[in-house]
């Protein structure tokens, strides 16, 4: 079953950089690029830097530690598209950013 859970309000975001928040036990991160919102996990599976402190260039999501490229639509790794970030569908209500999880 899906849930949304409320996160922040769309004020709370800088357009290109991330926001760190967490739902229960997870942690994720979200950016606004080019107006549109995006939620993604916030580990990097390479070496578990915060992927919130990260930058956005060319539409892919960049690692700070080893600049990492994952695409922000589908969390795919620039060089192995079989290993993808996993990415959360969120909402907007009356300035208020909604997260998904299923439970």
């Amino acid at each position: 079953m899906k849930k949304y859970y409320p996160v922040a309000s769309i004020s709370d975001i800088i357009s290109g950089k991330g926001l760190k928040i967490k739902i229960k036990k997870n942690s994720i991160a979200l950016f606004i690029h080019k107006g549109k919102l995006y939620a993604v996990q916030n580990k990097c599976p390479h070496q578990n830097a915060d992927l919130s402190d990260g930058y956005i260039m060319n539409n892919k999501l960049y690692c700070s530690l080893h600049h990492w490229a994952f695409d922000l639509v589908d969390g795919a790794y620039a060089f192995n598209h079989d290993m993808r970030l996993k990415t959360y569908e969120t909402k907007i209500e009356n300035n208020m950013i909604f997260i998904c999880l299923d439970e």
